[in-house]
């Protein structure tokens, strides 16, 4: 799964992967957000991309500029 999802964050990045910054990241999962999509799926996307940029590219990878999305949890 993460294969497919790092390919999706780069066809969607348009950019080749060595031009790639956090900010690019921040971006993708931004936009993913704002489409609704839920924290499972944000987090699954962001878990993938960060795999890329610390595992293979060996880009430093800044929590606080890339944050997980938390859940929202039903107080009752």
């Amino acid at each position: 799964m993460y294969c497919s999802d790092v390919s999706y964050f780069l066809r969607w990045i348009g950019k080749n992967v060595s031009d790639l910054t956090l900010e690019d990241a921040e971006s993708f999962l931004t936009a993913k957000r704002l489409e609704g999509r839920s924290p499972e799926t944000h987090n699954h996307y962001r878990s993938a991309i960060k795999f890329l940029y610390k595992k293979v590219l060996k880009i430093v990878w800044d929590d606080d500029t890339v944050p997980a999305m938390k859940r929202e949890r039903n107080l009752r």
